[in-house]
């Protein structure tokens, strides 16, 4: 599907390609760009949109989402004049008495979930990326071979911590309404044991390499919170486990005293 605006040269939407990776679709987005220049730089950001498990319902909140609310992106886009934007259409379904299983922040329950289609979105993500810089090739363009990550509330979590799990693939992470802890590339700390999404203990077991901090030392984040914004996710079971939540409490405390 492609649909030419004023605002965009071209936004295309693509099908979901279990055999290339990913189990749902995803829309590429080209930014006002001069056709002289065939570089652009590569955006990705996570839908951030309501819980559902419908996916027809779904995609028309995410194509609401990419025509007319202010998604980080399109800002982002205002420092690129050549930039392709990769966003997906991941389902953020239900559980029963505990909210939901929160894809679009990339919780642990997410990451670890055993569900077929959302089963490590982080790596779907990965080749709907891989994906958009060969689509983009065969149109004449020439895409960075990294992306900046971005997002705002639930997404912004998943600029971070998609860059934390992959920071090979990242140049960059812009970040807005964290509102909660950042991933840290440490094992412990204050005494606290820290998995996936508060340090690396398990990271090998995740991803079955190595954490680099080397690569992810290198990458600049730029992560703002608005000093009136009392949203606070820490006490959400669809956000922390009791474990990770135990561990955020713990180090505050300590840090406070």
């Amino acid at each position: 599907m492609e649909i030419n605006t004023t605002e965009y040269k071209k936004i295309v939407f693509i099908e979901a390609k279990p055999e290339l990776g990913f189990n749902f679709g995803y829309f590429l987005i080209l930014n006002r760009f001069d056709d002289s220049n065939k570089k652009l730089q590569m955006i990705g950001e996570a839908n951030n949109t309501r819980i559902t498990n419908d996916t027809a319902e779904n995609f028309e909140r995410c194509k609401y989402q990419v025509f007319k609310n202010g998604l980080l992106f399109k800002h982002m886009a205002g420092f690129y004049n050549n930039s392709a934007v990769v966003y997906p259409t991941f389902l953020r379904p239900p559980l029963e008495n505990k909210g939901d299983l929160d894809t679009h922040a990339l919780t642990s329950m997410a990451l670890h979930s055993t569900r077929e289609d959302i089963k490590r979105v982080d790596l779907q993500f990965l080749a709907m990326f891989q994906h958009a810089k060969e689509v983009l090739r065969t149109w004449g363009y020439e895409p960075t071979e990294k992306l900046i990550t971005t997002g705002f509330s639930a997404s912004a979590k998943f600029a971070q911590r998609f860059a934390f799990l992959h920071p090979e693939q990242v140049s960059a992470v812009v970040a807005g309404g964290m509102s909660a802890t950042l991933c840290l590339p440490v094992e412990s700390y204050k005494g606290y044991i820290l998995n996936y999404p508060l340090g690396t203990n398990d990271y090998e077991e995740i991803t079955g390499r190595k954490f680099d901090k080397e690569a992810f030392d290198k990458i600049p984040h730029y992560v703002l919170m608005g000093d009136q914004d009392q949203n606070d996710p820490v006490p959400y079971h669809d956000c922390f486990t009791d474990e990770e939540r135990e561990a955020i409490i713990g180090i505050s405390d300590a840090d406070i005293q």
